[in-house]
């Protein structure tokens, strides 16, 4: 026999179980976001010094 009594309680635990998901992937897409933002700072300051570098070594020529 089915037990009606538990099926509230399982939907429940299910919601909590999707909502967890939910917030874990948003969690995971701020984290990536941030990196991608401080790598690109990183590799835009990498690039303006070798320009920099360049330009001194073509000024010396």
């Amino acid at each position: 026999m089915i037990n009606f009594d538990n099926v509230p309680k399982a939907l429940s635990l299910m919601l909590l179980g999707m909502v967890g998901i939910f917030i874990v992937m948003l969690v995971i897409l701020c984290m990536v976001v941030i990196l991608n933002r401080v790598t690109k700072y990183a590799e835009t300051r990498k690039a303006k010094k070798a320009q920099a570098k360049l330009n001194d070594n073509a000024k010396n020529v």
